[in-house]
């Protein structure tokens, strides 16, 4: 083929079609999106490991339906999480004042998700301690550990479901359509 000759393109660009064959190549793309599953785990995995979390196994079903949401599990790793909750350190300090030594406070835990939903409400921490003299403060401190997994849980499902929005939308599908300069049918198919 000669330099100043170049291949013509089949089928018409987003902007020629008409407005039904517009619509229709609009939700044939949104429908693509849909299929081609939303990646989420990268920013969710980000948001867990900010919050002390790292290394979590994440379930999500964002769909608006009952049961819908974002659940999480895997050991804890108390010394990271100490790093990123404060109060965690501060209920070790009243055990030291109460004449705990911090080199004999041993800590082991876990977040199980349970049943067929993933949700907030899905989710127990396991949490053992050493000493048992202080289980009051053990206990405080899985209070305080379940109820931040319950927050970070509602915080990805609000992420989830806002990606998910922004990602089906006409605006995104048509930006995808013209980045990738997609041609057309004139029914709105893509060719």
């Amino acid at each position: 083929m000669p330099a100043t000759m170049t291949r013509k393109k089949c089928g018409l660009p987003f902007k020629r079609l008409s407005k039904a064959a517009k619509e229709r190549a609009i939700e044939k793309t949104r429908d693509w999106i849909r299929e081609d599953d939303i990646q989420l785990q990268d920013t969710f995995d980000g948001i867990l490991s900010e919050a002390g979390f790292p290394n979590m196994t994440i379930y999500w079903s964002l769909g608006y339906c009952q049961g819908d949401g974002v659940a999480f599990k895997g050991s804890i790793d108390m010394d990271e999480l100490m790093k990123h909750e404060p109060y965690i350190v501060e209920q070790l300090a009243r055990a030291v004042l109460l004449g705990v030594n911090p080199d004999d406070w041993e800590w082991s835990g876990k977040i199980e998700q349970h049943g067929s939903y993933c949700h907030w409400n899905s989710m127990d921490v396991e949490l053992e301690w050493q000493p048992e003299n202080v289980d009051f403060i053990g206990r405080a401190i899985r209070t305080h550990i379940a109820e931040r997994c319950k927050e970070l849980s509602r915080e990805m499902e609000k992420i989830g479901y806002s990606e998910i929005e922004y990602q089906t939308s006409d605006e995104h599908c048509i930006e995808c359509i013209e980045a990738n300069d997609y041609r057309f049918d004139r029914d709105g198919d893509l060719i």
